[in-house]
């Protein structure tokens, strides 16, 4: 998928910004299914979501350890606003608009 270079540029931010945090996707390029992500939006801006790992946890963050899925979330969600960002939150999914 092609990336506008504003868009790149925003994406390239927001990983340093969490990597910065102790959230960094040093994962991404990986073929593991756990980790935070970070990725272009088809609707527009970057997604961010953090996966688990397989071994006694869900994947889709809503059966195993909610509370601690909901935290992870909120704290990533505060590191993005607190450096300025706009950022939704609808069903589970963290975008950052461009």
């Amino acid at each position: 998928m092609d990336v506008p270079p504003a868009l790149h540029d925003l994406e390239v931010r927001v990983r340093h910004l969490l990597a910065q945090t102790g959230f960094g996707d040093d994962l991404a390029e990986a073929d593991d299914d756990h980790g935070m992500r970070v990725y272009p939006d088809p609707a527009g801006g970057l997604r961010v979501v953090w996966r688990r790992p397989a071994s006694g946890l869900t994947l889709d963050g809503t059966a195993s350890y909610p509370g601690i899925h909901a935290m992870v979330r909120e704290a990533v969600i505060s590191v993005l606003t607190g450096a300025g960002h706009r950022v939704e939150h609808t069903d589970g999914v963290v975008r950052v608009l461009a």
